[in-house]
C-alpha cells in the first residue's frame, strides 16, 4: 500500500453501469534508453461504457517509428490485460510490473521496478479538480520507474540491452478526451527525482495536479503554469515548453523541454486531419534552479476545427 491506495487499486475497478459518459481504465508505461536507441511507451484502455478495449505499442526503434493499436470490441466484465501482442501483468503492486510487446518486427521483454512510491492525486487532494471539467473527473496515481530488459530485432536477430528510466500511470473515470480543450502534460525522469505536471482546460475551466517524488519521499504541486516557447512551420506542433509549477512547501520552480522526438511523425497527414490531437513528444528537460537534467513526455492534447488533408 501507498499513501491513500491499496493493493486492489493496480487491478481493474467496478464501473457505474448507469453511467451517462464515457467511463475508462487507462494503464500506461514508458521508457527511453538513448544509448539503446529505443524510446516510446505502451497503452491499455477499457472504455467500459462501451465494452471496448485498446491496445497500443509505440516506439522507436533502431531508427523508425514502430506502430501498433489493435481495438477489441464485446469485452467482457473482466478483460484480460493484454491482447497477445502487448502483454502486461502486475508482478508485485506498486513495486514490480512485466511489460512484453511481442509485434512483427521486434520483441519487447521489460520489468518496471518502483523508484519512488506511487503519487494519488485523489488521496492528497491538494489541486486536483480545482474547478469542474465534466467530461474529465477520474482517479488517477503515477509512477517514477527504473526499467531493464532486452529489446529484439526479429529481422537479423539483434538483442540490444535495455536500462533506463520510465514510467507508467493508472487512472479510472468518467473521460471524453473529444470534449476537452486541451491539457499539458509533463512526466519528466531525472536521475535523483521524477516529476509530474499536469494543466488539463475546457473554456475557462482548468485544473492543476502534479507532484516531485525523490528518496526523501513525494512532494504535491498546487499551481502549474505553461509557456510554448517554439513551434513547428504549421503553428501548432510544440517543440518547446517552459513550465513554471508551485509545490506543496511554497517554493517556485521551472521546467523547460526541448524535443528529440515525435512519435507521431509518419502520422502528420492523419493528425492534420483531426479535431483532437494529442502531441507525444520526448524531450531533453532541465530543471533551471538546479541545472539537473532529464528526459520527459511534453504531452498537448489540444481539439481544432475539423479540417481536410
Amino acid at each position: 500500500m501507498t499513501e491513500t491506495l491499496e493493493s486492489g487499486d493496480e487491478f481493474l475497478h467496478d464501473w457505474p453501469a448507469d453511467c451517462d459518459t464515457t467511463w475508462k481504465e487507462n494503464y500506461y508505461w514508458n521508457m527511453a534508453d538513448r544509448e539503446a536507441g529505443v524510446w516510446g511507451f505502451c497503452h491499455a484502455s477499457f472504455e467500459r461504457t462501451r465494452g471496448r478495449a485498446v491496445f497500443a505499442a509505440i516506439f522507436h526503434i533502431d531508427g523508425r517509428v514502430r506502430f501498433y493499436r489493435n481495438e477489441i470490441e464485446g469485452v467482457g466484465d473482466r478483460p484480460e490485460l493484454g491482447d497477445g501482442i502487448v502483454q502486461a501483468t502486475i508482478v508485485s503492486p506498486f513495486a514490480q510490473h512485466h511489460i512484453v510487446v511481442d509485434a512483427a518486427e521486434y520483441r519487447l521483454d521489460l520489468d518496471y521496478s518502483a523508484r519512488f512510491p506511487a503519487f494519488s492525486y485523489s488521496g492528497r487532494k491538494l489541486a486536483a479538480n480545482r474547478q469542474s471539467i465534466p467530461h474529465l473527473r477520474l482517479k488517477r496515481y503515477e509512477q517514477g520507474m527504473r526499467v531493464k530488459g532486452t529489446c529484439l530485432l526479429k529481422d537479423d536477430g539483434r538483442s540490444l540491452v535495455i536500462d533506463c528510466l520510465g514510467h507508467r500511470d493508472h487512472s479510472w473515470g468518467r473521460r471524453e478526451e473529444s470534449k476537452i480543450d486541451g491539457w499539458n502534460w509533463a512526466a519528466v525522469q531525472m536521475e535523483s527525482k521524477t516529476i509530474n505536471l499536469t494543466r488539463s482546460f475546457t473554456g475557462d475551466a482548468f485544473n492543476v495536479n502534479g507532484f516531485v517524488s525523490t528518496p526523501a519521499g513525494n512532494l504535491g504541486v498546487t499551481e502549474v503554469e505553461f509557456e510554448t516557447l517554439e513551434w513547428e512551420a504549421d503553428g501548432r506542433t510544440p517543440l518547446s515548453t517552459r513550465y513554471t509549477f508551485s509545490d506543496e512547501n511554497g517554493a517556485v520552480w521551472h521546467l523547460r523541454s526541448r524535443r528529440f522526438s515525435d512519435l507521431f511523425a509518419p502520422l502528420k497527414t492523419l493528425r492534420a486531419s483531426q479535431s483532437t490531437v494529442i502531441y507525444e513528444n520526448f524531450a531533453d528537460y532541465v530543471l533551471e534552479e538546479t541545472g539537473e537534467t532529464g528526459w520527459g513526455i511534453d504531452e498537448y492534447q489540444r481539439h481544432y476545427p475539423a479540417v481536410s488533408p
